[in-house]
């Protein structure tokens, strides 16, 4: 993840969103579905946020079958859109980055949960003094 240049989260439903919260952590540009947990930490000026329609969740598997259960259906061609643009606009990717380490670094247990607050711990304690791991980070 720390050698990508975008992350891409277009999810029905997602929990804390860890992985995009890792991401942003390692000042990674997000683009994911503007939905469920992930919107705890993310808004318009740290993420590229996809819309989506709320839709029945139909699961043949049945894990998730729930009488009037509703999940996000992402809007796929903005999606691609915002890909694109993310693609093209090195200003803005670059922003967004620094937006979206700027906001993770302000998170606390509180606001994140434990567990979150423990994988951005870890997360920080790795990347101490070997820069050399991450050469793709923006600078502060």
């Amino acid at each position: 993840m720390a050698l990508s240049d975008v992350f891409v989260s277009l999810h029905r439903s997602e929990g804390v969103g860890l992985a995009p919260l890792e991401a942003m952590r390692l000042g990674r540009p997000v683009l994911a579905t503007a939905w469920s947990g992930n919107m705890d930490f993310m808004d318009e000026s740290n993420a590229a946020l996809v819309p989506y329609e709320k839709v029945a969740a139909r699961d043949e598997r049945g894990v998730y079958s729930v009488c009037g259960a509703e999940w996000a259906e992402p809007n796929i061609e903005r999606a691609a859109a915002l890909l694109c643009r993310l693609f093209h606009d090195v200003a803005w990717r670059g922003a967004l980055g620094r937006a979206a380490l700027a906001r993770t670094s302000l998170l606390t247990e509180v606001s994140c949960g434990k567990h979150a607050l423990q994988v951005l711990a870890g997360l920080d304690a790795a990347a101490q003094g070997t820069p050399a791991r991450f050469p793709h980070s923006l600078p502060l």
